[in-house]
């Protein structure tokens, strides 16, 4: 990205020191970004008072609540700033907290959300809540979701693409904008970065009833060829490519195991419900399969897209309607 990008970091409530708060200030410390700490709160007690309350004695409640959590984040962004980034912090009560968070980095034209995830301790993969796949489909701006114990900077990132969805030739296309993401945070991280795409054993068109001998092979040829010029086309060197054949997110989760990888960056665009239940979603199986970070990239006109399905204006009014009258905290 040409300019400093734009960082929102959701701060845990707790307010602990995460492996995602270290990925998010080193990424603003070498970008020359702009980090923005914030906590989405909510209290279920005070949602409560606020129906059968005093309204004035609610919207107290409220305040000092968020005000509890703005002065830790104040705490936490003095100890932060450092003179080589800009640091900004915020406090949001967030009754629907996938919508505060999509209004708050629509907001602030957010280039990369960063947020912690878990591990699932019984098969070291990573646990993701409901949360993380609601923002993986809505944000568009690339979601960062980072392990506890990942390192502070990536050491090894790994590109998936879909050669058979688009040719990668357009920017405007979402193969060409996971190598711009890609590229760009190897270059921030010194990282390095590998190429992956995956021939499906079955046509991912649900109306393909039938799928014979011969138009298996035709896919391979043409998988062969589309990958060859992608490769060429965005000059990766032939040791940091791999084209592989099987079911998409289970063989990028073995490469990853087996080549050490700390961040997937993989593509998502918008699905409804029914489109999601009938072809579901590479990066939202690879949610339940990788032991590594995932970065999750839109193509650049998702916004265009996504305000013909939701109404951004009236979910931003009703996120700031919900906001108590507090100042925002902002460090050199």
């Amino acid at each position: 990205m040409p300019q400093a990008p734009n960082i929102l970091y959701i701060v845990l409530p707790e307010g602990e020191r995460t492996a995602g708060l270290r990925r998010a200030v080193e990424l603003a410390r070498r970008t020359k970004g702009r980090l923005h700490l914030c906590s989405f709160v909510h209290d279920g007690l005070i949602e409560v008072a606020t129906v059968r309350s005093n309204a004035d004695i609610a919207y107290r409640a409220r305040r000092d609540f968020v005000s509890e959590h703005m002065d830790k984040l104040r705490t936490l962004a003095v100890e932060l700033a450092d003179g080589r980034f800009e640091v900004e912090c915020e406090a949001i009560w967030a009754p629907v907290p996938h919508e505060a968070i999509l209004t708050k980095a629509i907001e602030i034209r957010a280039d990369y959300v960063v947020k912690n995830v878990h591990h699932e301790p019984a098969i070291r993969r990573m646990f993701f809540s409901p949360l993380d796949f609601r923002l993986a489909r809505l944000l568009p701006c690339a979601l960062m979701l980072v392990g506890p114990n990942a390192p502070a900077c990536p050491e090894r990132i790994l590109a998936a693409v879909d050669v058979l969805a688009d040719d990668g030739v357009s920017d405007e296309s979402l193969n060409s904008r996971v190598m711009q993401v890609a590229t760009a945070v190897a270059e921030y991280t010194d990282a390095r970065l590998d190429l992956v795409s995956v021939a499906p054993y079955l046509p991912m068109n649900p109306r393909s009833a039938i799928y014979t001998t011969a138009a298996y092979d035709e896919t391979i040829i043409r998988h062969v060829k589309a990958f060859h010029a992608f490769v060429d086309r965005h000059q990766i060197p032939n040791d940091r490519c791999h084209r592989l054949v099987g079911l998409p997110a289970q063989c990028i989760a073995d490469l990853v195991e087996r080549h050490k990888v700390d961040m997937v960056v993989v593509g998502n665009i918008y699905r409804n419900a029914w489109e999601r239940m009938l072809l579901g979603s590479t990066a939202e199986a690879l949610a339940q399969d990788l032991p590594c970070d995932l970065l999750v990239v839109k193509q650049r006109q998702f916004f265009d897209t996504l305000a013909q399905h939701l109404d951004l204006a009236r979910i931003g009014a009703e996120v700031r309607r919900e906001q108590p009258d507090l100042m925002r905290g902002e460090f050199a």
